[in-house]
């Protein structure tokens, strides 16, 4: 540990919300005092996304930063650029997968090959996706690193636990696409809209996040990436 009364965990999201809930998940997994750090994004004094800007692209340019560095993610997250890490959790959405830049960038390790296979099992897209992630982090198996790829993207799992009973006319929950926009529809009704777009802010999310960790069991029941997120950071910190 990085210090006697807590653990200090990274977390590199494409989206503050993003943050927002899975800091509360680690907090409920790790059956230790936890302290989680934003490395992306970055919020500026302006309170934009600094200039590593949000998205999946900002998590690819953190990551490759880091890589870069004399010792890479190793050095990083032994303290030798700020505060030891235990852990890094490194997130991107599934839904990730069918952005056309990703699969057409030729600095991708996995150029060319498709990225967003059939769903379900979801699970075949999010293992190639965790596996560009590595590859843009060159982290090395024995690396403390967790890459979670939520199915089609982190609402989801908002979905399952505000909405536990609900009957998804698809195949399963993590092959809805857009959970977020779902979230703004009846019966749902648990995010506004903006410009005809989910309105996101940090503030709503964090009133939404203790459901999730009260029904977290149910979410992994539903939902393989919660329960494979689980089990890595047990894995690593419990």
């Amino acid at each position: 540990m990085s210090g006697e009364a807590e653990f200090l965990i990274g977390i590199v999201a494409e989206g503050i919300t993003d943050h927002v809930v899975l800091a509360a998940i680690l907090e409920h997994i790790v059956p230790h005092p936890v302290r989680t750090l934003s490395l992306q994004p970055e919020q500026s004094p302006c309170g934009d996304h600094g200039v590593g800007g949000a998205g999946w692209k900002g998590v690819r340019g953190w990551c490759r930063k880091q890589a870069a560095q004399v010792g890479g993610i190793e050095a990083f997250m032994s303290g030798s650029f700020g505060l030891p890490l235990d852990l890094l959790v490194v997130h991107l959405d599934a839904d990730v997968a069918a952005d056309p830049a990703l699969i057409d960038d030729p600095t991708d390790p996995l150029c060319g090959t498709l990225i967003a296979l059939p769903c379900p099992p979801a699970s075949d897209t999010t293992t190639a996706l965790a596996a560009v992630a590595r590859a843009w982090l060159a982290a090395p198996d024995s690396a403390p690193v967790v890459v979670t790829v939520p199915a089609q993207a982190t609402d989801a799992w908002i979905l399952v636990a505000h909405f536990p009973d609900w009957e998804i006319d698809l195949p399963c929950v993590e092959c809805a696409p857009e959970p977020d926009v779902l979230l703004t529809r009846e019966p749902f009704r648990r995010l506004r809209t903006k410009d005809g777009k989910p309105k996101k802010p940090a503030r709503r999310y964090r009133e939404l996040a203790p459901t999730v960790v009260a029904r977290w069991d149910t979410v992994r029941a539903a939902c393989g990436e919660a329960q494979r997120f689980h089990e890595a950071v047990e894995r690593l910190l419990v």
